[in-house]
């Protein structure tokens, strides 16, 4: 190897390994795990706050069924 090709290879910093490339590929997996783990979380929270809407509506409507309920009850006598 001359001078030039020990300069250049130096240049280019450590030269990846097997285990190196193995490491960087669990990292890119887990990366992309964390990503899609991120938006079925985002999701699910979506899911959560329309289904926490709709139950603060049938609620809403439970108490006023029931006060027109009782309001029936009353003039019943």
């Amino acid at each position: 190897m001359s001078e030039r090709d020990s300069a250049e290879a130096a240049s280019l910093g450590p030269q990846p390994t097997p285990e190196l490339e193995a490491i960087a590929r669990e990292v890119d997996a887990l990366v992309r795990e964390r990503l899609s783990l991120e938006a079925e979380l985002a999701a699910k929270q979506r899911e959560l706050g329309a289904r926490s809407a709709e139950a603060d509506g049938l609620q809403s409507e439970l108490d006023t069924l029931t006060a027109t309920l009782k309001q029936l009850e009353s003039q019943k006598g």
